[in-house]
């Protein structure tokens, strides 16, 4: 039971870690390139920040794989 929760727990942190400044995508992502004009656009407080766009993103990619796969060739 505790298993359970501490792997619940380092999922949660996982994601709440993920952001777009450290995502191998960031040059190509399509996801950041549609939806962060539209959100800087917002007259009034945004309800994400741009670069916070890597929490719901299913193509997220850490940086640091890329950078571990590219030493590793």
């Amino acid at each position: 039971m505790q298993a359970q929760a501490e792997a619940q727990l380092n999922i949660k942190n996982y994601i709440a870690k993920r952001s777009c400044v450290n995502c191998g995508h960031i040059k190509v992502c399509a996801l950041f390139r549609a939806v962060a004009p539209l959100i800087e656009s917002w007259k009034t407080e945004p309800p994400i920040a741009t670069e916070d766009l890597a929490v719901i993103c299913t193509q997220f990619f850490s940086s640091q794989i890329a950078k571990t796969l590219s030493e590793a060739q």
